[in-house]
């Protein structure tokens, strides 16, 4: 699971107050997501991800000076990164987070189901390392995500 503000950060809370084990994958190191993640965000969902971290089973803070080179997911239809993008960095976060869910279900036994909040507003051309990027990894994997859509904001 990752941590960023939103549907992230909530479904990472059901799963503690499930009392499950909650394994963070960070595209960055703590400060680094931190401040990549939430900039300008409001303070509870700051909190939140404090929270989040110190109650995780485990969090993976992924070295981004040694991204491996290759095309992300959606790579074929959308434009290539530059080095200083950080898309770059949460495309490679993906990848890590499907390759260990997919190792840790097949160790178990059990079946891998990815579960999406996604409006599919970028199916076409995701944009790499988003939500639209994972859905296109799981299809390259022959995996079917399940994918609930996000709320509608409330009228003003």
């Amino acid at each position: 699971v990752s941590a960023s503000a939103g549907a992230d950060l909530l479904f990472a809370e059901a799963l503690l107050a499930k009392n499950c084990k909650l394994h963070l994958i960070l595209p960055f190191d703590r400060r680094q997501t931190l401040s990549n993640c939430f900039p300008g965000t409001p303070g509870p969902w700051v909190e939140r991800f404090q929270t989040v971290l110190e109650k995780a089973h485990r969090v993976k803070e992924l070295e981004t000076t040694r991204i491996p080179p290759g095309p992300s997911a959606s790579q074929a239809t959308a434009p290539p990164a530059t080095p200083d993008d950080t898309s770059l960095h949460f495309a490679y976060a993906n990848q890590v987070m499907l390759g260990l869910a997919r190792l840790r279900s097949t160790a178990s036994g059990l079946r891998l189901q990815p579960i999406l909040v996604w409006d599919e507003a970028d199916r076409a051309a995701p944009t790499p390392g988003g939500t639209g990027d994972f859905a296109a990894l799981c299809a390259r994997l022959g995996l079917e995500p399940t994918i609930l859509p996000p709320c509608p904001k409330p009228a003003a």
